[in-house]
């Protein structure tokens, strides 16, 4: 329940202060490169649904620099729980800061060779300001993903998992 509350807040916090437009602060982005632990949640206020029952994905994404302010990389997830089998799509994106905040933009394409052809996927988030009296704390990035296009449909062409599906995202550092 706390980690379901921290999302939503974040992702108001997200509305707030990361309004598309144009940079006000000069940064590199460096901590954005590197490899991400990546959760994502189904937005379901109901308390009384079991909290398992929320999970939309987990996976890993590894972001990397392409030019001044733009980002390339993978997010890639284990299927049937054969930790050799992959899934995952191929991200592009950038990195911008709405007055202090580290903001980001990531859109993710399937690939065929990652079993993911057709999928597209997008992605917004912030880097979680650290807090002064903070203990160990982690470096996260919040935000939302929404499924651009439909897919996994079955063999008639029905059963989908439809467009429009957002989700709520936290990433943690590894």
């Amino acid at each position: 329940m706390k980690t379901f509350l921290f999302v939503a807040l974040a992702a108001t916090f997200l509305w707030v202060s990361c309004e598309t437009r144009p940079p006000r602060h000069p940064g590199d982005g460096n901590i954005l490169m590197g490899k991400w632990a990546y959760r994502s949640l189904r937005n379901n206020p109901n308390l009384n649904i079991h909290f398992d029952t929320l999970e939309f994905a987990a996976a890993t994404v590894e972001l990397q620099h392409r030019g001044k302010d733009s980002l390339v990389g993978q997010i890639l997830w284990v299927m049937d729980s054969t930790p050799l089998i992959y899934n995952g799509l191929n991200l592009s994106g950038y990195y911008y800061y709405s007055d202090t905040t580290l903001c980001y933009f990531l859109e993710g394409f399937g690939d065929s060779t990652l079993g993911t052809a057709g999928w597209q996927y997008n992605s917004q988030g912030y880097l979680v300001p650290p807090w002064l009296e903070g203990v160990d704390q982690a470096k996260v990035l919040v935000g939302s993903t929404i499924r651009v296009k439909k897919h996994s449909c079955d063999s008639t062409g029905r059963h989908c998992s439809p467009a429009g599906v957002v989700a709520s995202t936290y990433m943690v550092k590894e």
